[in-house]
């Protein structure tokens, strides 16, 4: 069974592919890998292991659950409420892949071959 453990949106996440996982939405979702393993070999990033390729699809961006702040002193008649709502991403891990392996399940697609020069031909009416 394939897992990594990823370094992503602040915090470190352990998956394998078809995982479905919920992050703080951040402006970059790329993963880093710090650990991969395939069930045979183990290896570990210093700090990060670049060889290794992990392909997410976010599935929904939304507010999560109401997150409330209560700050209080007490004898001075101190204190304060306040809230927020964070943003939340769910990600689903498509695949892990090593370099130079091919992702499970990846088919061959066909390609129609274009020729590299083609002539447009344009039709000139005689008077």
């Amino acid at each position: 069974m394939k897992y990594a453990v990823l370094s992503i949106s602040g915090r470190q996440v352990k998956v394998a592919e078809g995982d479905v996982f919920k992050v703080n939405k951040a402006n970059d979702l790329t993963p880093k890998v710090l650990f991969y393993s395939d069930g045979k070999i183990q290896e570990v990033g210093n700090p990060y292991l670049s060889d290794i390729r992990v392909e997410l699809e976010v599935l929904k961006a939304y507010k999560g659950d109401k997150i409330t702040i209560r700050r209080f002193k007490a004898k001075s008649r101190y204190h304060k409420i306040r809230g927020f709502r964070p943003l939340v991403s769910d990600l689903k891990v498509i695949s892990i892949v090593k370099a130079g392996e091919k992702p499970a399940g990846a088919e061959l697609a066909v390609t129609k071959e274009t020729p590299s020069k083609v002539k447009k031909v344009r039709k000139v009416k005689k008077v």
